[in-house]
């Protein structure tokens, strides 16, 4: 029988980068994917100079421009990218610049578009602050419907712990989700061999459940039946505020809102919000120094964030499942990014992150089909933050915080609207943005949440 696939977080580029959920960054530029861009070429360039089809002062180049990669975020135009102009290992990366929206170029390579002709069952491994989260989570529900054969339907596994991509240990900067939440210590090790004796030796083994998530906050591995979990109660949580979310005075309820003043803020591509943790992979190899839950406190002080956040819990309450922000807004650009951002308040008042999603305006309706933005209309704007799996305690409270950048996860939107890559640093434009919440315009985003 064909062999079966194994795909797992240290193991992404199959299950990650050639899927779709890639282009999310692609279409908001390059800058995100610059320490790939460097290393995996620095790499290229040295196997093609070893084989006499690369200059050898090339791959030093590049992996020179790894520990440069600070100042290369920040270069502008990226289709000007100095490390990689001339080289014969990055011809593509232009090629990703000249293809921002998902056309053909991408479509030529993407797995959810060839379900059907994969007919091998897969254990799908991936980490709820791994940057491949999206297409390990579309691969396992997709090939469960539409695998090319019967046993590769049936035989999609699912494992998703609290690690980010290279990093299992469960162990971050400020959190740390205990010792049964690393790899080694957690039943990955043994499920992989099952899996691998059932259906590589024909040795029948008891599988387990199909389903395997790490529940953090309660910091527990968990079975299910399947993903999403059928008995997910979808909730609307809606931000509220008379204008003072930038001031950290937004509210966060099941309650609709009513006629409530807007929040605006000030975003300037010259100094974009920044990454602080997450699902990132900066800048490559000291994954646990910039990925996971860090404190957001320290972006929430900014100007150009709007903060909103619920009472403190009286009861737990867990969010298990796909992540949605819905935004109403305007901006006076014509285009721009909006970020949403989720995050468990503890007690003390540190707000550690567990999903971050990013729209660029013009792909509001999807990455195939870019429309302009009229400066100063309301349109909505649903801003996907893939999942996670979360206990909030009592005593805790849920927070949603939105910007319009996440730098340098993402590139700064210049705000122009003109094609990927090509602005300058003189080309970028400050933008006002509007975040509306009232009973016609009603931001909320959707909790998962799972009755206990």
């Amino acid at each position: 029988m064909p062999a079966p696939v194994h795909q797992g977080p240290a193991r992404g580029f199959p299950a990650g980068w050639s899927h779709p959920a890639r282009l999310r960054s692609r279409s908001r530029g390059s800058a995100g994917r610059l320490w790939a861009v460097h290393g995996s070429f620095a790499s290229t360039a040295q196997r093609l100079a070893a084989a006499g089809k690369a200059a050898p002062d090339e791959a030093t180049r590049l992996q020179f421009a790894v520990d440069e990669l600070g100042r290369l975020y920040r270069h502008l135009p990226l289709c000007t990218q100095p490390p990689l102009a001339g080289s014969v290992s990055a011809p593509y990366y232009f090629d990703w610049l000249d293809h921002s929206s998902n056309d053909a170029y991408w479509q030529a390579t993407a797995v959810n578009r060839r379900y059907a002709q994969i007919k091998v069952p897969a254990l799908n491994v991936g980490g709820w602050y791994d940057l491949f989260l999206h297409g390990t989570l579309e691969n396992y529900t997709r090939m469960r419907t539409e695998g090319g054969s019967p046993e590769a339907r049936a035989g999609q596994r699912l494992l998703v712990g609290p690690w980010a991509h290279g990093q299992d240990s469960g162990v971050y900067q400020s959190v740390a989700f205990g010792a049964g939440a690393s790899r080694a210590m957690s039943d990955l090790a043994a499920r992989q061999l099952a899996f691998f004796e059932h259906y590589l030796k024909g040795e029948a083994r008891d599988l387990g459940a199909p389903v395997r998530l790490f529940v953090m906050g309660e910091n527990r591995w968990r079975d299910e039946e399947e993903w999403p979990l059928a008995r997910s109660r979808y909730t609307r949580w809606y931000l509220h505020s008379d204008g003072q979310a930038v001031h950290e005075g937004g509210g966060l309820s099941p309650i609709p809102p009513g006629e409530e003043a807007p929040d605006v803020y000030l975003y300037d591509p010259r100094d974009p919000c920044p990454t602080v943790g997450g699902p990132n992979f900066l800048p490559g190899l000291e994954i646990a120094r910039n990925a996971g839950p860090m404190d957001q406190r320290v972006v929430e002080a900014r100007p150009d964030v709007l903060v909103y956040t619920s009472a403190v819990l009286d009861q737990p309450l867990e969010v298990t499942g796909p992540l949605t922000v819905v935004l109403y807004a305007a901006t006076t650009a014509a285009d721009t990014d909006f970020v949403a951002r989720l995050s468990d308040v503890h007690p003390d008042g540190s707000a550690f992150l567990l999903a971050e999603g990013i729209l660029r305006a013009r792909f509001r309706e999807g990455c195939e089909s870019p429309r302009p933005v009229e400066p100063g209309r309301v349109y909505e704007y649903r801003i996907n933050l893939v999942a996670t799996s979360n206990l909030f305690k009592a005593g805790h409270r849920i927070r949603v915080h939105v910007t319009s950048s996440s730098f340098p996860r993402f590139d700064a939107n210049p705000n122009t609207g003109h094609p990927l890559g090509q602005d300058g640093p003189a080309d970028r434009h400050w933008a006002v943005q509007t975040i509306l919440h009232t009973g016609e315009y009603p931001s909320h985003i959707v909790l998962p949440v799972i009755p206990r």
